[in-house]
C-alpha cells in the first residue's frame, strides 16, 4: 500500500500520530508543492549496477539512546519538574522494520577497534585493487570506512570526503557486497561537499540520484529519507524555502510511519521541519509549538547524562531556534529565560567547540540585537568570528559576519560595517556564485553603504572588481550573469555621477579644484581592537 500516496490515510496516521505528541496544529496532509528532482546523470553511475544482490532491508542494531520523557511548561512558565516516564522505541502505528537504526548514523562499524590506516598504504592498495582477491577488497573497504567515518566525526569534511570517495571506488569490485553501503557513501560525499561550500558541485552530483534510489529501494528506505534530506539541504542552500517545507514535511511522514513517534530519527526530522517553519512567518506557531516538543524528549534525554555529550548539544540547539521563535514575535521575556535554563543545566555544552554551540551563541547575539542590546550582541559576535574562524562552517562564517554588520549598521558604524560587507561579499561569491541573489543581494548592501559615507571612488572601485569576477564566472547561467552586469553598471554610473557632483561641490566652497576630497584611504581592516577579544565559549 503506498500510505505516503495515500492523502486520506496519511491523514489517519497523522492524526494517531500527532495526538499521541500533542501537536493538535501539525497536519501533514497538505497541498504538497510539486518539488522538481535535481535532473540528470546518474550519480557515479551507481544506479546502473545490475548485481542480483538482495538489499538488506534491516537497519544495523544498535543501542537505542535514552528517552526519558520531559515535560516543558508553557513558555510563560518555562520548564517544570522532569517527570520519570520511561518509554521504549514503538513502530507506530504499522511496524515496517524489524528494529530501528541509530539517529543519524549512516554506517555502523566496530570502527573502534579498527587500526588507522595510513594515507599511503590505502592509495598503495587502491592501485592494485585489480590484483586483489574479493576478500582482500572486501577487508580494504572496512578499513577504508573506519578511517573516513573517524575522520567524519571530527568534522574533517575534506579529509573524510576522500576517504569515501576511495570507499566507492574500491566497492565497484565488489558490487554485490552490501551493495546499501555504497549509496550511503556517495550521500555523505555529497554531503561532504555541501559542508564545505560546494554546493553546486554536490547539486551536480545528486541529480537524479534520489530518483534512482526511490525506485531501487522504496521511499520509506532509509537512504531514499537521506536522499531526500540532502536534497533538502541543497534546497535550504540556495534559498527555495517553499521546496524545502514541502520536502520536510514528507520526510517526517515517512520516519513517522516507518519509526514512529519517539525514534530519534524522528525527533531530527521534527527539528527540520520546524526549522524550515520557523522561517516563515505564516507557520511561526506550528514551529513553537513543534519545538516544545523536541524540547521535551531531548532534555530528559540530556538528563540521565548530566546534560553533557551530543542530547545536551541536541538540546542547546533546539532551545536556541525556539528563543528565535520568541524573539522574532517580540517575546523577549521568554527567550530570556531559556537563555537561563540552557547556560544553568547546559553550561559545559555550551563551551563545546561545535555547530551546535556556535548556533546557540550566536542565536543568542541575533536576540540581543533584537533588543537592542548592541554591546553584549557585538561581543559574543566578534568573540566568535575573533575565536574559532577556522572551526566554523563556511555559512558559519556568513551568518555571523551578517549579524555583525546589521549591530554596526545599527549603531551609525557604517565605516567599520562595509568592511565586514566586502568580507561577506566574497564568502557568497565563493559559496554561490556571483551572480546568486545572496551575492547580488550583499553587493547592493556594499552600494548603499559606501554611498551613505560617500566613498564614490572606492564604490566605483569595488564594482570594476564585481563586473571582473562577474564577467570572468563561467558557471552561472548567462541571461542570468548579463542581468547583474547590467545592474553593477547601473551602479558604477551613479557613482561617478555622483563624484562629478562632489567635485563641483568642493570647487565651489574651495575655489579649485585640488580640494581635499580623496576616499581611497583603504581601511580594509575593521578598527577594532582585537588584542583581548571575549571568547563567548569559555565566558558563557
Amino acid at each position: 500500500m503506498d500510505v505516503v500516496g495515500s492523502p486520506r490515510l496519511t491523514k489517519l496516521i497523522g492524526a494517531l500520530t500527532i495526538e499521541e505528541c500533542d501537536i493538535p496544529s501539525l497536519d501533514l496532509d497538505i497541498n504538497m508543492h510539486e518539488v522538481e528532482d535535481i535532473s540528470g546523470q546518474d550519480l557515479l553511475d551507481l544506479c546502473k549496477r545490475n548485481d542480483s544482490a538482495e538489499e538488506e532491508r534491516n537497519a544495523p542494531t544498535s543501542q537505542p539512546r535514552s528517552a526519558r520523557f520531559s515535560v516543558l511548561m508553557k513558555p510563560s512558565h518555562m520548564f517544570d519538574k522532569c517527570t520519570q516516564h520511561i518509554w521504549q522505541y514503538e513502530l507506530y502505528p504499522f511496524p515496517t522494520w524489524p528494529s530501528p537504526s541509530h539517529a543519524g548514523e549512516v554506517f555502523c562499524f566496530g570502527i573502534s577497534i579498527r587500526p588507522k590506516m595510513s594515507d599511503l598504504e590505502c592509495r598503495r592498495k587502491l592501485r592494485n585493487l585489480n590484483y586483489l582477491t574479493n576478500a582482500e577488497v572486501i577487508h580494504l573497504v572496512h578499513d577504508m570506512e573506519a578511517e573516513a567515518v573517524r575522520l567524519y566525526s571530527l568534522g574533517s569534511w575534506s579529509g573524510a570526503e576522500t576517504w569515501f570517495r576511495r570507499i566507492v571506488t574500491a566497492k565497484q569490485k565488489v558490487k554485490w557486497y552490501q551493495p546499501h553501503r555504497i549509496l550511503s557513501a556517495c550521500l555523505i560525499v555529497i554531503g561532504c561537499m555541501v559542508q564545505q561550500d560546494r554546493h553546486k558541485e554536490a547539486q551536480q552530483l545528486h541529480k537524479d540520484f534520489h530518483v534512482k534510489v526511490e525506485r531501487l529501494l522504496g521511499v520509506d528506505h532509509r537512504i531514499c529519507l537521506n536522499s531526500r534530506e540532502v536534497l533538502a539541504n541543497l534546497h535550504q542552500k540556495f534559498g527555495f524555502r517553499a521546496e524545502l517545507e514541502s520536502i520536510r514535511r514528507q520526510v517526517l511522514q515517512s520516519r513517522l510511519i516507518t519509526l514512529g513517534t519517539r525514534h530519534p530519527d524522528t525527533i531530527d526530522a521534527f527539528h527540520n521541519l520546524a526549522q524550515a517553519l520557523a522561517d516563515l512567518e505564516r507557520h511561526r506557531e506550528e514551529a513553537q509549538r513543534l519545538l516544545e516538543i523536541i524540547v521535551r524528549f531531548q532534555l530528559e534525554t540530556a538528563k540521565s547524562t548530566g546534560y553533557t555529550g551530543m542530547e545536551g548539544l541536541y538540546a542547546m540547539q533546539t532551545i536556541a531556534l525556539l528563543a528565535d521563535v520568541f524573539n522574532s514575535d517580540g517575546r523577549y521575556d521568554e527567550s530570556e529565560n531559556l537563555w537561563n535554563y540552557a547556560q544553568k543545566f547546559l553550561r559545559n555544552a555550551t563551551r563545546t567547540a561545535c555547530s551546535q554551540t556556535f548556533n546557540y551563541h550566536y542565536s543568542r547575539a541575533h536576540g540581543y540585537r533584537l533588543q537592542r542590546r548592541f554591546d553584549e550582541s557585538e561581543k559574543i559576535l566578534r568573540g566568535l568570528f575573533g575565536h574559532y574562524e577556522k572551526s566554523m562552517s563556511p555559512i558559519m562564517k556568513r551568518v555571523v559576519i551578517n549579524e555583525l554588520t546589521k549591530v554596526l549598521m545599527e549603531t551609525s558604524r557604517q565605516r567599520e560595517a562595509k568592511v565586514w560587507l566586502k568580507k561577506l561579499y566574497f564568502l557568497y561569491v565563493k559559496g554561490y556564485g556571483p551572480a546568486h541573489g545572496y551575492a547580488m543581494s550583499c553587493c547592493t548592501r556594499v552600494a548603499n553603504c559606501l554611498g551613505g559615507l560617500r566613498r564614490h571612488n572606492e564604490a566605483k572601485l569595488f564594482f570594476e572588481e564585481v563586473l571582473e569576477i562577474l564577467a570572468s564566472s563561467d558557471d552561472e547561467q548567462m541571461e542570468s550573469r548579463v542581468k547583474c552586469i547590467q545592474e553593477v553598471n547601473g551602479w558604477m554610473l551613479n557613482a561617478e555621477k555622483m563624484m562629478m557632483e562632489d567635485s563641483m561641490e568642493m570647487f565651489s566652497k574651495s575655489g579649485n579644484s585640488e580640494g581635499e576630497w580623496s576616499d581611497t584611504d583603504n581601511d580594509d581592516e575593521d578598527d577594532k581592537d582585537m588584542d583581548d577579544i571575549f571568547d563567548p565559549l569559555c565566558d558563557s
